[in-house]
This record gives structure tokens, C-alpha cells and sequence, in this order.
């Protein structure tokens, strides 16, 4: 479990705490957890590492706060979506899609995260186990509640929500594998 430790929440302490999170994505998404330093997560906002631990005491602490802050920005595409197209899982996914496609960093922080996250030992196997259930679960309500007409057995709807979960791969990546040109992040150093 993290710990605990106040952070101040200052103007100037806020904004530190989003550009040490702006670099903390950037170089995860490029390096992945294991590899990213604290020291050169510190070093990208001009701290020494104890200054970047007086706003996250550890690296666990700051990943953990860069994936909720991560998952609040999606429930927000997904509010926005479900607001505007309610019910409608195709302008759902598109609109996560977009979202991704927008946001280089993040998507690749969640691929790069997720594909560490399979080792039980990565602080965030637990988060990703827990998150693909929910969105999961969500997908094949949302589906079952659209195809109520459709007879859909409840084997085809969780196989329909697992595809859904599967396509979320960057976009990119899905060009790249058609000969296009891919915008993922810069090889590692």
C-alpha cells in the first residue's frame, strides 16, 4: 500500500506535481516503470530525486497517482460520450478512440504499463487486473443492453465485450502493422 505523506497544494506546488506527472508519463510511456529512474523522472523537471519525493514519496506513489489521474481523463471521455450518444456503444468506442488517438502519451503509457502490469509483481498488476473487469463488465452491459433484441446469448456478449477490449491497441500500432507510418514513442536511449 503507498504511503501517505501531505503534498502541498500550493499553485506552485500544483504545478510542480503536473509537470513531474507530465514527465513521469513521458518517460514511463518510453521506458516503461522498470526502466524510468525517480531520478530521471526529478531530473526532466529540474528536481533533485528527494525534491520530487517531497510531492510523491516513493515511485510506487507516483505511478499509482498517475494511473487514477489517467483514469479519471477517461471517465470523462466516457461521461461525455454516454451524455451525448446515451446507450450507444459505437460512439462510445469511437470516442475512446479519438481520445487515444489525441492522447500519444497516455496511450502509450497504458500499453506500456498494462504489458508490465501482467507480472503479479508489478506494482500495477492489481490496478489493471481490477480496471480490465470493470471496463469489462461495463462494455457487456452496454452491449447486452443494446443487442436485447438481437438475442445474444450472455457467452456472446462477454465475447463481444473481451474483442471490444482487445481492439483498444493504439491506433498507431494497427497503421503500422499496414505498412503506414507509426507516431509511437521514440526508441528507448
Amino acid at each position: 500500500m503507498p504511503k501517505k505523506r501531505p503534498v502541498s497544494e500550493s499553485p506552485e506546488g500544483a504545478r510542480r506535481k503536473a509537470a513531474i506527472l507530465q514527465a513521469a508519463t513521458e518517460l514511463f510511456a518510453r521506458n516503461g516503470y522498470r526502466d524510468a529512474s525517480l531520478a530521471s523522472v526529478a531530473d526532466a523537471v529540474g528536481l533533485t530525486p528527494p525534491g520530487l519525493l517531497h510531492h510523491f514519496p516513493s515511485k510506487p506513489d507516483l505511478l499509482v497517482v498517475l494511473l487514477r489521474e489517467r483514469e479519471k481523463r477517461d471517465k470523462a471521455v466516457v461521461a461525455d460520450a454516454l451524455m451525448n450518444h446515451p446507450g450507444d456503444v459505437v460512439r462510445l468506442l469511437e470516442a475512446l478512440v479519438a481520445h487515444n488517438e489525441a492522447e500519444h502519451d497516455d496511450t502509450w503509457l497504458h500499453t506500456v504499463l498494462s504489458a508490465e502490469a501482467t507480472s503479479p509483481d508489478h506494482p500495477a498488476h492489481d490496478f489493471f487486473v481490477a480496471r480490465y473487469a470493470r471496463v469489462r463488465t461495463a462494455l457487456g452491459r452496454t452491449i447486452a443492453e443494446q443487442s436485447s433484441a438481437s438475442d445474444l446469448a450472455k457467452d456472446e456478449i462477454d465475447a463481444l465485450a473481451t474483442i471490444c477490449m482487445a481492439s483498444g491497441w493504439p491506433a498507431r500500432d494497427r497503421h503500422a502493422a499496414f505498412g503506414e507510418e507509426s507516431t509511437g514513442p521514440p526508441d528507448r536511449a
